[in-house]
């Protein structure tokens, strides 16, 4: 008995893991607008496409941008079905999956443009900001191997993302100066946000060399901290 048991835990671990692979077998609805392909369970609704455009212009504004990408974005219609399919995402707004060219994205409002987060529902961010980051990421990931976008610091990842994307974010540069400024995950992302911009506009750091080097951010952080925080 315990040796059925056994091969159908392993059948129903081979089921899940296929079905984590293969979204695209579940997620029947897909819908192209620009260099977004939105796939989904219930189907996008025509609202969805004036946020995508916008986010493909943004997109197409990043260095690593090449004529005819497409980036596709599973939305889930639920936080389950976010956490089922998505198990690597850790809770977040989105993630890019591990081994393939795509991106989960959390519950959408694609009338309001907005992501819910999963773990609370009345926090939400941009949707085409949000599509936009995860663009980044998959690009990021395409010009390095494997290897190296994993142990890659979270702040260039994050840092290029939030950059691309110029997002309209809550907070302002003053609240960098905050204790939590880089352990509060929207309070860092803004940080590395502006740390980013710093290299590249003001220090004419080349992207391929933050993205590819042990560069270090702390002495960016120590002038963008100095700038806004007087210190």
């Amino acid at each position: 008995m315990s040796k059925y048991i056994t091969l159908l835990a392993l059948a129903c671990v081979a089921a899940y893991g296929s079905a984590v692979y293969w979204p695209e077998f579940y997620f029947k609805n897909r819908r192209e607008y620009g260099n977004f392909v939105i796939v989904s369970r219930s189907g996008v609704p025509p609202s969805a496409e004036k946020f995508v455009e916008r986010a493909s212009y943004r997109i197409s504004k990043s260095e690593l941008f090449r004529p005819g990408q497409k980036f596709e974005i599973y939305a889930a219609d639920s936080p389950r079905q976010y956490a089922v399919f998505a198990p690597f995402c850790r809770g977040g707004y989105a993630c890019i999956h591990p081994f393939k060219n795509m991106s989960f994205m959390a519950p959408a409002d694609f009338e309001r443009g907005v992501v819910a987060s999963v773990k609370n529902p009345l926090k939400t961010a941009s949707l085409e900001n949000t599509m936009v980051h995860e663009a980044v990421k998959l690009q990021i990931r395409a010009m390095v191997r494997p290897l190296a976008y994993i142990s890659m610091a979270d702040w260039k990842k994050e840092g290029y993302g939030q950059y691309v994307a110029a997002s309209d974010s809550d907070l302002q540069p003053s609240d960098i100066c905050s204790p939590d400024a880089e352990t509060n995950p929207d309070r860092s992302a803004y940080l590395y946000r502006l740390v980013m911009e710093y290299m590249l506009n003001e220090e004419k750091t080349s992207l391929q060399y933050i993205l590819t080097t042990e560069v270090s951010p702390e002495a960016a952080i120590r002038t963008v901290k100095a700038r806004y925080c007087g210190q």
